[in-house]
């Protein structure tokens, strides 16, 4: 009869992943059952459609606009484009004159500016 091999087991890293694995699922699940025993609680972890209603509608209220320009404009193309669209400049031509103003175009974007302003902003710089 032959000799039975013996089982090495797996690597150390292999046991350092799956004791980290279990850390952090143990600790996700403490996190849940914290919540369900104490009732839901207004954290920044917790996504707002999980907060309570009150917490919601305050923070919709709050952040309406934003969430409106968000919405509308997901990206700075969109909204880009839709100010090539209102400006009424050939695309090529708008290109061209507002490269000078790229950052401040962008910027614009970044402080959730109206399309309306941005064009007024184009025109009293020269654009078109």
């Amino acid at each position: 009869m032959g000799k039975k091999s013996t089982y090495t087991g797996a690597s150390p890293r292999d046991i350092a992943t799956d004791l980290m694995d279990r850390f952090i699922t143990k600790n996700d699940r403490k996190k849940r059952s914290h919540l369900h025993q104490h009732g839901q609680q207004r954290m920044e972890s917790l996504p707002i459609e999980l907060q309570p209603l009150k917490a919601q509608l305050e923070y919709y209220d709050t952040n309406r606009d934003r969430i409106l320009f968000e919405q509308k404009y997901p990206c700075y193309s969109v909204w880009r484009n839709d100010v090539i669209d209102k400006s009424g400049v050939y695309p090529s031509s708008f290109n061209t004159q507002a490269k000078q103003y790229r950052d401040e175009l962008r910027e614009l974007y970044q402080n959730q500016t109206s399309v309306r302003e941005a064009v007024n902003f184009l025109k009293s710089n020269g654009i078109y």
